[in-house]
């Protein structure tokens, strides 16, 4: 039955939602147009698994008048991108990898990131998000975190970037 509730629900949000598509993938697409260099910009698989994440979950990721954030990390050593995106209203975490036949997507019950990492993130406090970055006590980690604050301007979104160290 729950199945068959999420089902209908996503239906009806690919459908009757056709202008929120442009709108998150005008987010996409002008993120990877201003922070990927040109060389890279075709086969991005940031941006890849964002365009597959809404394929599976547009209802979450609708909005045009709330906040959208997104934060994405690249683990070289198991060429896995993993992703959070979120708004006030919904949140959605993912992984993805290209295969060498196919893609995989992989929609997670839980987050990548912690929970400070998130908090600071919607504040977007980047002060503090700095001083986490530089602290003795965490884990040091060679994933580079990018997050992304994308917000309503009248008829056009504002990007804003910051990137860090995981902690």
């Amino acid at each position: 039955m729950k199945k068959l509730v999420f089902f209908g629900i996503l239906g009806f949000s690919i459908i009757g939602c056709r202008s929120s598509k442009t709108y998150f993938l005008m987010i996409s697409d002008k993120i990877t147009k201003t922070y990927v260099n040109k060389k890279f910009q075709k086969r991005n698989l940031s941006k890849e698994a964002r365009e597959n994440v809404y394929k599976k979950a547009s209802f979450l990721i609708e909005s045009k008048k709330d906040t959208i954030y997104i934060l994405e990390g690249y683990d070289f050593e198991t060429a896995l991108v993993y992703g959070r995106i979120w708004t006030t209203q919904n949140s959605i975490d993912y992984t993805y990898r290209r295969k060498r036949v196919g893609k995989e997507l992989t929609i997670n019950a839980f987050s990548s990131f912690n929970n400070n990492e998130i908090a600071l993130i919607t504040k977007w406090d980047t002060i503090n998000i700095r001083r986490q970055e530089i602290n003795p006590n965490n884990f040091v980690s060679n994933i580079k975190l990018e997050a992304y604050r994308c917000y309503p301007i009248e008829d056009k979104v504002g990007i804003e970037r910051i990137i860090f160290n995981e902690f």
